[in-house]
């Protein structure tokens, strides 16, 4: 029976093409034989043809009913649609986070608990407030005090090819330097406070000076990239030597000899150039990226490796530099959440204080200090152990040597050493 239609279709198609090819020819064509013998199929056909041409019929009550509901369904899909375009438009996703713009907000993720695992990296900047001289500051600096020692360029004194040769110009700077004549200040005891309410993971310091540890923050919240003068070693034979016997040294100008080869220069445990830098330092591959907040204070980002380590934090992690200027990527390639404070960094650290209501408490720790007068250097009565390492491989990281000594109409721009960069240099001076 399909095959029936289908063939009759075909002949009717046939029929209609072939009336439309006379009238565009302007021929006509003879009509079909009145004699032909129709199709069996044709009269059910045509029957099916009318019924299609035929007017539709009113919809019955069930029918109606069933348009009306499915109107309804669809007229509430796009009301649907419509909110949720609206909505989408008009409020940021919940999850969305912004950069601190002011102090006030930065106390406020503090003081909320927003943020739990706060990581600080510090530089030379947060000691000069404390009176550590700078550098190279003509007639004051610790620099202009060398020259009669003929050093080939300021940073050779922090070299440990130059102090096997020459090891008399460093202690001469070490007995200037030496901890236990400066007292911490207002910056060393906010880190101390973001410790005491349980928001500190971590302090990363360049400086060699040991004021955070006098603060009061926990000597396992630190690590001192530089190292420090509370231990000292032989550089022949590399065992521990006394670090009281050390200090009497240095501080009657003599230089320090190994009690055990008898031979060795006993330098206190700082890093040169060339040197590795300490264990603990590779805590920031673990550190960092865990971190949920960076603050970065007084330092220009200048020295490697210890420079690198802002650039562990994650995308999610406000990053703030409260710095004299900008500094490192702050300054060229800063990201979303960073947030920067230029500007005297003893002002700008007094205000964020104040934001949190820590004022009272950090002038107490200043009077307290005052009435308590110098604080000698603390002795290890054991070797200071070392931090345990994180349980992957890391690579040991070593403080990078100047390729060359700058020139002298460049100095101030050249980058400091571990040490220099750990006090006040000239250049920390002006970006810090």
């Amino acid at each position: 029976m399909n095959r029936s239609r289908s063939l009759l279709r075909c002949l009717q198609m046939t029929e209609i093409n072939r009336k439309k090819i006379g009238r565009s020819v302007g021929v006509a064509l003879p009509p079909k034989s009145k004699s032909a013998v129709p199709h069996p199929a044709s009269a059910q056909l045509e029957q099916e043809n009318k019924q299609r041409r035929a007017p539709s019929q009113p919809p019955t009550a069930k029918n109606a009913a069933s348009v009306t509901q499915i109107t309804r369904r669809f007229q509430g899909i796009s009301i649907q649609r419509n909110n949720y375009a609206t909505s989408s438009k008009s409020e940021p996703p919940a999850s969305k986070t912004v950069p601190p713009k002011n102090f006030s907000d930065i106390a406020q993720l503090i003081l909320n608990k927003s943020v739990s695992n706060v990581v600080a990296v510090v530089g030379a900047g947060i000691s000069t407030p404390s009176g550590i001289p700078d550098f190279r500051t003509p007639g004051s600096g610790l620099y202009s005090k060398l020259k009669a020692y003929s050093i080939p360029y300021p940073e050779a004194i922090f070299d440990i090819d130059f102090f096997r040769h020459s090891p008399k110009p460093f202690f001469h700077l070490a007995k200037e330097l030496y901890p236990g004549n400066f007292r911490p200040n207002l910056i060393h005891y906010f880190l101390r406070l973001l410790h005491d309410h349980g928001v500190l993971r971590r302090v990363y310091t360049q400086n060699i000076d040991g004021l955070e540890l006098q603060a009061g923050v926990p000597e396992h919240k630190l690590v001192e990239a530089h190292g420090h003068f509370r231990s000292a070693s032989c550089i022949r034979c590399k065992r521990k030597q006394r670090p009281d016997q050390v200090r009497a040294a240095i501080l009657a100008d003599k230089i320090p000899r190994c009690e055990h080869c008898k031979s060795g220069v006993v330098k206190p445990d700082i890093v040169f150039f060339g040197e590795d830098l300490p264990d603990g330092f590779n805590e920031h591959e673990v550190d960092v990226p865990k971190a949920d907040m960076l603050i970065v204070m007084g330092t220009s980002l200048q020295v490697e490796p210890f420079a690198g380590i802002v650039r562990w934090a994650n995308p999610s992690c406000p990053r703030i530099l409260i710095n004299r200027t900008a500094v490192g990527p702050f300054e060229h390639r800063r990201r979303q959440l960073d947030a920067v404070f230029e500007g005297d960094l003893l002002s700008n650290v007094t205000q964020l204080v104040a934001s949190l209501g820590w004022t009272a408490k950090v002038d107490g720790f200043l009077a307290a200090d005052k009435a308590r007068g110098p604080t000698p250097l603390p002795i290890p009565a054991a070797p200071v152990a070392v931090r345990t390492k994180s349980t992957r491989p890391v690579a040991r990281a070593t403080s990078t040597r100047p390729v060359r000594p700058p020139s002298p109409s460049n100095e101030s721009s050249s980058s400091a050493s571990p040490s220099s960069s750990s006090l006040s240099s000239s250049s920390d001076e002006s970006r810090s």
